[in-house]
């Protein structure tokens, strides 16, 4: 009996390191490497291509990084709403903890529903308009993420990523219907094999609310 209470107790302290422990160190290790040592806040950088979902059916991405002035170069973020897409563009924006402040922006909708009425349209240029439409542009808009900085560089900076879930959050994803199977396998399927058993994959990140408020957009846009 003594030794199956200690073999207990053993298991809980595991199951307690596991959950509420290693991920957060793990977590800190790999930003402090790549934010911190290797970069000197220039984290970002290792991110430039890659398609980083910040919230419910949102993806950010950007096609360069200015180390110098440690801003992303080319930004985008899109995402769909049934079969209206909403795109916007930046010239350059910066993300400080769940806030992304994006420079000469434009933001367009396009709603796809309409499409097949543009062959035989009557009114082409009417048509186009419902098809294509300018929501608003400026100098400066600020949207809000579901993800961190922090987290999008530890999940996203390389394809190593043993021990960043605890088993609830991993559990979590393994529910999650959103994200496609090689995001899924890659984010967590390491540390569901780690926590559970051998041959067990993982899925992908949660998603988050709806789409994130924001300052300088126009009325009715679906960051303001």
């Amino acid at each position: 009996m003594p030794l199956l209470g200690i073999g207990a107790l053993l298991s809980l302290a595991s199951l307690y390191l596991q959950e509420y422990v290693v991920p957060e160190a793990n977590n800190r290790v790999r930003v402090a490497w790549w934010d911190e040592i290797h970069t000197q806040g220039a984290g970002l950088f290792r991110l430039v291509g890659k398609e980083i979902p910040i919230g419910q059916g949102k993806n950010l991405y950007f096609e360069g990084f200015d180390m110098a002035a440690k801003e992303m170069l080319g930004v985008r973020i899109s995402a769909f709403q049934g079969e209206v897409g909403t795109f916007l563009f930046a010239e350059r924006g910066t993300w400080e903890d769940k806030t992304l402040r994006l420079r000469d922006y434009r933001l367009y909708r396009v709603d796809f529903r309409e499409v097949p009425g543009l062959e035989g349209a009557k009114d082409l240029l009417a048509q186009v308009r419902k098809v294509f439409r300018a929501v608003s542009q400026g100098k400066l808009l600020e949207v809000e993420s579901d993800l961190s900085r922090a987290r999008a560089i530890a999940d996203y900076a390389d394809t190593f990523s043993f021990g960043q879930d605890s088993l609830s959050e991993a559990w979590r994803k393994l529910k999650d219907p959103f994200l496609p199977p090689a995001d899924r396998l890659r984010l967590a399927g390491v540390p569901l094999q780690a926590g559970l058993a051998p041959g067990q994959p993982g899925l992908g990140p949660p998603l988050g609310r709806p789409w994130p408020s924001a300052t300088g957009g126009a009325p009715g846009s679906p960051w303001g």
